[in-house]
């Protein structure tokens, strides 16, 4: 229900006050009775929204903890990194996720930080594959 507030149906009713709020509050509700990786995401996300990428950070470590092979959510940790200047730690969490099309796009944007131009060409070409269903 949650995800409906921040990215489904209801994110896009405008006489909605605080959608972001109430999905906020109805993610911590559900993480508060049991571990759930959208959860978590959902709520990661409305942390990146806001700008709080250190709180984002902390709720992403504690979701891997209990899903660490989750893609979405390594996805978003690897972002989270990129948002915290960080491009080598985003590397090295995204770098396990090679197929999946937001990751190779932030792993060129990484390299390309870092001033790597041939990694950075080989995951803009990796991303394109994927997004162009050659991958």
């Amino acid at each position: 229900l949650a995800m409906t507030f921040s990215h489904g149906d209801y994110a896009r009713i405008e006489a909605i006050a605080d959608r972001d709020g109430i999905a906020a509050r109805l993610y911590d509700r559900a993480l508060a009775y049991h571990p759930d990786p959208r959860a978590f995401l959902g709520r990661a996300i409305l942390h990146q929204k806001a700008g709080a990428f250190g709180d984002a950070a902390k709720l992403l470590e504690r979701a891997l903890s209990h899903f660490p092979q989750n893609e979405a959510l390594n996805v978003c940790q690897g972002i989270n990194f990129i948002n915290l200047n960080q491009p080598q730690e985003a590397i090295a969490v995204l770098r396990n996720f090679p197929d999946a099309p937001q990751a190779a796009a932030s792993l060129a944007a990484c390299y390309k930080a870092l001033g790597n131009s041939a990694e950075a060409d080989r995951f803009a070409r990796r991303h394109r594959d994927l997004t162009d269903g050659g991958g």
